[in-house]
């Protein structure tokens, strides 16, 4: 239920959206592999990027520092990750996914990417490719870039 004027707003219909995709991330990945959704996306950002620093992500998800490092501690605990000292900055620790951490990411990635084509069955593939060029454009506003 929504009135026509708030319909028009963006920021509601991508609220609107993420009440699914929140949904579908619980059930395929949160309970069964135990991961958040915050959790989860460091993890893929690592695995992609190894050597990445715990600083460049929290500049990039927009977490404070001490809230990264508070995930990254878990992530370490649970052998998804590993840090390292940074060859260039001893004062900072490169991230590297273990190859458990590996698995991990991608069985998530699985599980959503397939979960996604069920519960998003009425977009046709040029619709999804679509609305994810879309949404990545909208998300590269979040650091006021133009």
């Amino acid at each position: 239920m929504s009135s026509p004027q708030i319909s028009s707003v963006l920021g509601y219909q991508v609220a609107q959206a993420s009440i699914a995709t929140r949904g579908l991330f619980e059930r395929c990945v949160g309970e069964p592999l135990r991961l958040r959704p915050i959790e989860y996306t460091m993890l893929c950002l690592i695995h992609g990027s190894s050597g990445i620093t715990s600083a460049q992500i929290a500049r990039s998800l927009a977490m404070s520092p001490p809230n990264m490092v508070t995930r990254v501690v878990l992530l370490e605990e649970r052998g998804f990750v590993v840090r390292r000292a940074c060859q260039s900055d001893r004062r900072a620790h490169t991230l590297h996914a273990t190859p458990e951490g590996s698995h991990i990411s991608g069985e998530a990635t699985r599980r959503l990417l397939e979960g996604e084509l069920t519960l998003f069955d009425n977009l046709t593939n040029a619709e999804r490719l679509l609305l994810g060029e879309l949404l990545s454009k909208m998300a590269s506003r979040r650091h006021g870039d133009s």
